[in-house]
C-alpha cells in the first residue's frame, strides 16, 4: 500500500509555465500578472488563492511539485467568462510546508481541503479542473460530494488503484517503481532534491531531456514544492478509489491525455473512459504529461468548449 501511495503523489509533477510572474507587493509573494493574492483559514492550515474575473465559479487545481502558478497560461482567458479561483494546495509555496511522518499528504487530505474552500467561499456548485495530482484531487472529491460538482476535467489523474491488480495495469506499476520511484526516493533520502526532481520528470514526461531543457525559473518552482512528494516517503498516502465510486458519478467528465505522454497515465484515462457514465475524451495534440503549460491554447480551448455544453 505504501509503494503505491509513494507512487501517487510523487508522479504527480506540476509543470507549471515558465512565464515571468510581475513582482510581488511584498518580497515573499510573487504573483502573475496584478492579482491580488489571498489566503483562506481551511482545516487547520491557510492556503493561498487567486480570485479573478465573475460569472459561475470554476476552480483549477494543480499537480504536485507545483502551486497555483501551473495555471498562469489558463487565468486570463477563462476569467473573461468565469470567476476563476486558483489555489495552491497543502504544502505548495507560498502555503506552510512542514515535513513530517505525522502528517496526511493524500488525495484525500487535497479532497477534504478542495471541499472545505468550495463551502467557505460559499460557492455552491462549481467547475473542477484538474491536473494529475490535482486530477485525483478533484476526482475523489466528486466521489465524496458530487452535489458540489457540475463537471470536472481530468488531465491525467494518476488513479494508480483503477488499474491495480490488471496484467498491464500491473505492468507499468512495476515498472515505474522499479524505474522512476525507487531511484528518486533515493536521491530524496540523500538530499539531492534536484536529482530527484529530475527522475521524476523524466519518468512522467517520459523524456530525460525535459529537466535539463527547460528554464531555471522553472526548475527552481519545481524545487520549491517537493514537501509534498518527500511526505510520500515518510508516510501512507495512499488513497483508495474503487471501479463502482467511479461507476456510479453522473457528473459529466471531460479527460484530457496527452500526445506523447507515458502508457502508464493513458492506460488510468482508458480505463476511467470505461467507467465513467458522462464522459468525452480528448486528445492534446503536442503535449506529453504537462498538458496545460504544454499547448494552453489548444488545452483552453478544448475545455471552454466542454463548459459551454455542460
Amino acid at each position: 500500500m505504501k509503494k503505491l501511495g509513494l507512487l501517487l503523489a510523487l508522479i504527480s509533477i506540476g509543470f507549471n509555465s515558465c512565464r515571468e510572474s510581475k513582482p510581488a507587493s511584498k518580497a515573499t509573494v510573487e504573483k502573475p500578472a496584478a492579482y491580488e493574492l489571498e489566503s483562506l483559514a481551511v482545516n487547520g492550515d491557510t492556503l493561498h488563492y487567486l480570485d479573478v474575473g465573475k460569472g459561475e465559479p470554476i476552480i483549477f487545481v494543480h499537480g504536485s511539485i507545483g502551486d497555483y502558478r501551473a495555471w498562469e497560461t489558463q487565468i486570463d482567458t477563462f476569467a473573461t467568462k468565469y470567476r476563476v479561483i486558483a489555489y495552491s494546495r497543502r504544502y505548495a509555496w507560498p502555503n506552510a510546508k512542514p515535513l513530517s511522518d505525522t502528517l496526511d499528504y493524500s488525495a484525500g487530505q487535497h479532497a477534504k481541503d478542495l471541499t472545505k474552500l468550495i463551502k467557505t467561499l460559499n460557492l455552491g456548485q462549481v467547475y473542477l479542473v484538474g491536473h494529475s495530482y490535482g486530477g485525483y484531487t478533484v476526482l475523489k472529491t466528486a466521489i465524496d460530494h458530487p452535489e458540489l460538482v457540475k463537471s470536472m476535467v481530468l488531465g491525467e489523474p494518476p488513479a494508480a488503484p483503477l488499474i491495480a491488480g490488471s496484467k498491464e495495469g500491473d505492468s507499468l506499476l512495476n515498472d515505474f517503481q522499479n524505474n522512476v520511484l525507487k531511484p528518486a526516493g533515493e536521491f530524496f533520502s540523500e538530499q539531492q532534491k534536484d536529482s530527484a526532481v529530475a527522475t521524476f520528470v523524466a519518468g512522467v514526461m517520459g523524456s530525460q531531456e525535459v529537466y535539463g531543457a527547460v528554464p531555471s525559473e522553472v526548475r527552481k518552482r519545481w524545487l520549491m514544492n517537493t514537501t509534498e512528494s518527500e511526505g510520500g516517503l515518510l508516510t501512507d498516502s495512499w488513497t483508495p478509489v474503487t471501479t463502482d465510486e467511479v461507476k456510479q458519478l453522473q457528473i459529466p467528465t471531460l479527460l484530457i491525455t496527452g500526445e506523447f505522454s507515458p502508457r502508464f497515465f493513458g492506460k488510468i484515462v482508458d480505463t476511467l473512459v470505461a467507467l465513467l457514465p458522462k464522459n468525452e475524451l480528448k486528445l492534446l495534440p503536442k503535449a506529453s504529461h504537462g498538458l496545460q503549460t504544454e499547448n494552453p491554447k489548444e488545452f483552453n480551448t478544448m475545455v471552454l468548449n466542454f463548459l459551454d455544453k455542460n
